[in-house]
């Protein structure tokens, strides 16, 4: 369990940098929020609606959706590939 938490705070630190960096250059910083978030809710509902076709489904709850308005897409690949690291 230990080495999940490591993995966990490893992807965070990147995805900060990463997110940082691409929101010191984009000009117009609210509408790059905005634009984010609503990608994400739409991959997030995409995801679920499809879900019995592909398979993949992640659980609507408090955690998946305030994780998804924070991180975006990267959030939702980590939650959909938490299923397969602990094979729930």
């Amino acid at each position: 369990m230990e080495i999940f938490k490591v993995c966990i705070w490893i992807f965070l630190a990147v995805y900060l940098i990463f997110y940082i960096y691409f929101f010191v250059k984009i000009k117009n910083k609210k509408r790059f929020i905005i634009f984010n978030t609503v990608i994400s809710v739409i991959v997030f509902a995409i995801i679920n609606l499809t879900s019995f076709a592909t398979g993949i489904k992640i659980p609507i709850n408090e955690c998946t959706v305030i994780g998804t308005l924070i991180g975006n897409v990267p959030a939702l690949c980590l939650f959909a590939a938490i299923r397969y690291i602990f094979l729930l």
